[in-house]
């Protein structure tokens, strides 16, 4: 149980401070980089730029998680009392 709690508190410091509001890179790239004369000089853009959708699957993904979690410890509890 001890483990668990450990790991749950891990990954909930884990995903709370993964979202940092600065994106460093782009900072970065404003500092050190002049804009460009020639659009083909761009190249494919900046990563950030576009919302990736598995940002709204994030909920889903860690309550499918602790429910994997969940099912796992169930099953092993349930073999070992037999």
């Amino acid at each position: 149980m001890k483990k668990l709690f450990a790991v749950l508190l891990i990954t909930i410091f884990a995903v709370t401070f993964a979202q940092d509001s600065t994106n460093r890179f782009e900072q970065a790239e404003q500092e050190q980089s002049a804009p460009p004369t020639d659009p083909s000089d761009e190249g494919p853009g900046n990563p950030g730029e576009d919302p990736l959708p598995i940002n709204g699957y994030i909920p889903f993904l860690f309550l499918a998680a602790v429910g994997m979690i969940a099912v796992s410890q169930y099953r092993k509890a349930k073999i070992s009392k037999n």
